[in-house]
């Protein structure tokens, strides 16, 4: 409601016209629409729908008679709206996060400062393949200019999973989930990886041994990684005598 002028009690019209207009801070302004009087009381209402402080100015005919501001909240959020984001690519043993812009029907960006610690109840973030189901956290970003919250698992198996991961806000899902996230295998590990070596050798001549290479949860790498990675030395069994260094190692670029 326009708040009520001194000197301004009662008016009938037409003799007298009110009008009013609303301004967002960045320049665009709003709809503004004034009802009859009701015992000298004029009521003007507008629907905004962009978040922010409005500059309202009420005339008198052409004379400006009021002026004040209002400060405009996001609507409830959406989740239809929310914009859900996941990595295209995890790395099995590394944390995947899965983030969540909250907007509400208009497109406003909701920032934590505008929303509640009851509101982060209402997300729900779960792995699901097959009959392993394992719920997921969602915390707060730590700016709270931003309206992000965000869900991190960690896989442990190299796979492709399609539509793996959901996250939903009030019981339905964002815009995305579920995501598909395409998870390789983790750095090389020396206990998982397996020698297939040859039962004897003839000094002079090449022998040749293949590292089939594996992650610490058992995942076949199926990318190179270079020689960087694999070094191979010999020495006799029993004391620590060096009878030779691997002189060519290549990569198959299979793992």
């Amino acid at each position: 409601e326009i708040p009520r002028v001194t000197g301004v009690q009662t008016c009938a019209l037409p003799i007298c016209v009110f009008s009013a207009s609303a301004t967002h801070a960045s320049g665009s302004t709003v709809l503004v629409t004034i009802d009859e009087p009701v015992n000298g009381v004029f009521k003007a209402s507008l629907q905004p729908s962009i978040k922010g402080v409005y500059t309202v100015v009420v005339k008198l005919f052409d004379d400006k008679v009021a002026q004040f501001t209002r400060t405009i909240s996001p609507a409830k959020a959406s989740a239809s709206d929310s914009v859900g984001t996941a990595p295209a690519v995890a790395v099995a043993g590394v944390g995947a996060s899965f983030a969540v812009q909250l907007v509400d029907k208009f497109l406003n960006v909701i920032t934590l400062n505008e929303t509640t610690r009851k509101d982060d109840t209402k997300f729900t973030a779960m792995y699901q393949a097959g009959t392993d189901k394992r719920r997921v956290q969602v915390t707060r970003a730590k700016d709270s200019k931003s309206g992000t919250h965000a869900a991190v698992y960690t896989f442990t198996q190299a796979y492709f999973c399609s539509g793996c991961f959901s996250v939903l806000y009030d019981g339905a899902h964002v815009a995305g989930s579920p995501f598909s996230v395409e998870i390789t295998a983790g750095p090389v590990d020396s206990a998982q990886t397996v020698i297939q070596r040859p039962d004897a050798a003839q000094a002079g001549a090449s022998a040749f041994l293949l590292a089939l290479t594996a992650d610490k949860y058992n995942n076949p790498r199926t990318e190179s990684c270079g020689q960087s990675c694999v070094s191979i030395q010999l020495q006799q069994t029993g004391n620590r005598r060096r009878l030779g260094v691997a002189t060519s190692i290549k990569d198959n670029s299979d793992g």
